[in-house]
């Protein structure tokens, strides 16, 4: 079992998001969003289109 990791580009700064965060609100700037295994040993990016 692994948990996922978020790492992406908020309005003010760079987000890394882990399990059990707490909740946040904030602007994301169009960026890549990049999910990874707490182990690093995978790595999956998605990226959007602010449009």
């Amino acid at each position: 079992m692994y948990s996922l990791v978020a790492s992406l580009t908020g309005s003010e700064d760079e987000l890394g998001i882990h399990p059990g965060h707490a909740s946040l609100l904030t602007g994301l700037k169009p960026s890549m969003i990049c999910l990874a295994k707490v182990d690093c040993s995978d790595v999956l990016s998605v990226s959007f289109v602010n449009k």
